[in-house]
């Protein structure tokens, strides 16, 4: 989830569920300086998968994946989004397979209202799919070939890591 061992108040966007974690332990006390997170319905994330060069720079990818989104993925050149991408390296090839993600801000704010107006603001929003991720980082899980299936009553999704990573 966050990159920090400080201390994170978890808000969910679907219910009134708060979950704290302090950097050891899990629990509902939140202090003054907890960061706020939470998280996107998988439902509101566009996204998009495209083959790249090897050898683009970053910045040159970060252009090409923004140019991709609007122009293959149909952003609405009239919205704001979020844009994000995750580089996946092809073995045996000269190319790089790039997945990106778009969120739609307006949208956003609108499924986040009940945590902005008690939190004022969100320092930190999940992909539901991606934050298995931080079951390898924080050593809960050995990075290996793993399978997440998600149920609830607002969505479902499965996803996929390979060795720790998320493909």
């Amino acid at each position: 989830m966050l990159t920090t061992n400080g201390s994170v108040i978890y808000s969910d966007p679907f219910s009134s569920l708060k979950i704290a974690y302090d950097g050891r332990a899990v629990g509902t006390n939140r202090s003054r300086d907890s960061k706020v997170a939470s998280r996107v319905s998988y439902a509101d994330i566009i996204i998009h998968s495209f083959k790249a060069s090897s050898t683009v720079s970053d910045a040159e990818l970060k252009t090409m994946v923004e140019i991709k989104m609007y122009e293959e993925a149909g952003l609405d050149l009239q919205k704001r989004y979020k844009i994000i991408h995750i580089k996946k390296v092809l073995e045996g090839s000269e190319s790089i397979l790039v997945e990106a993600f778009a969120i739609e801000e307006h949208k956003t704010r609108i499924t986040l209202q009940h945590i902005l107006k008690e939190q004022k603001y969100i320092d930190f929003l999940a992909l539901p799919f991606l934050s298995f991720s931080t079951l390898y980082s924080h050593k809960i899980l050995a990075p290996k070939n793993d399978v997440f299936v998600y149920l609830s009553e607002h969505e479902a999704f499965v996803t996929f890591y390979k060795n720790g990573h998320y493909i």
